[in-house]
């Protein structure tokens, strides 16, 4: 059975206030902040349909709730065709660099600096570089340090996967991978990866990753990559 109108909006609504807080959701915040002509009963009670039907959890027994991964590939697959806003900023920016590795740093930079996550370039003949962990240490799910752990073996395990990750799912299109998706074992964080290639004659392929939080900006972060894909081509 699929989701009524008002429930897509409901948990659209969710995911984006999630991501944005990272704090269970509560039917009288949706109600305030989206939904005044909804009464509170009826948000309820759409909010445990929801979690019935697996898109939704609910941590506490008296708090909000989350969204599932389930409901985060719902809220991807529902976003709007992104816009490759810095395409030509990346174009501007690629056109300066001398060899693969500047490449590699300034890409991984870049996704970084405007995702607020942990970039990633793989290039087949250089080590992953990686860039972007302070601002990613500013996110509250790691203020714990198992989370941390987990992440730190996830990117680990992550750069020895990335070449068949993307081999075994030849595509042209930006992949997203949100928790029991993602290819490494552990299932607590969301990646986004996007191929393309380099040199002077495209001879050289290169992977691009964002790695974060499960509950990261998804809309930008798709944007993002695919702007730097845009620009390679």
């Amino acid at each position: 059975m699929e989701l009524t109108v008002r429930q897509q909006q409901i948990l659209k609504k969710l995911v984006k206030e999630y991501i944005k807080t990272a704090q269970p959701v509560s039917s009288d915040l949706l109600k305030l902040e989206y939904f005044v002509d909804i009464s509170p009963a009826t948000i309820r009670i759409e909010l445990a349909e929801l979690t019935d039907r697996g898109f939704l959890e609910k941590p506490y027994v008296s708090g909000g709730r989350v969204p599932t991964d389930k409901g985060y590939r719902f809220f991807v697959d529902q976003l709007p065709q992104p816009k490759h806003s810095l395409e030509k900023r990346f174009n501007d920016l690629f056109s300066q660099l001398a060899n693969t590795f500047n490449l590699a740093q300034r890409a991984a930079s870049l996704l970084a600096e405007n995702s607020s996550n942990l970039g990633m370039a793989y290039f087949e003949d250089l080590p992953c570089w990686k860039e972007g962990w302070q601002d990613l240490a500013l996110a509250p799910e790691f203020e714990n340090i198992n989370y941390w752990r987990g992440f730190l073996k996830m990117v680990t395990e992550l750069e020895q996967q990335i070449p068949f990750i993307v081999k075994e799912n030849q595509t042209s299109e930006v992949q997203v991978f949100i928790g029991q998706e993602c290819p490494c074992h552990n299932k607590d964080f969301s990646l986004i990866l996007g191929e393309g290639w380099i040199g002077s004659n495209k001879s050289q392929r290169a992977v691009f990753t964002i790695a974060g939080p499960k509950r990261m900006d998804f809309h930008k972060n798709i944007s993002l990559m695919n702007s730097l894909i845009e620009a390679l081509s």
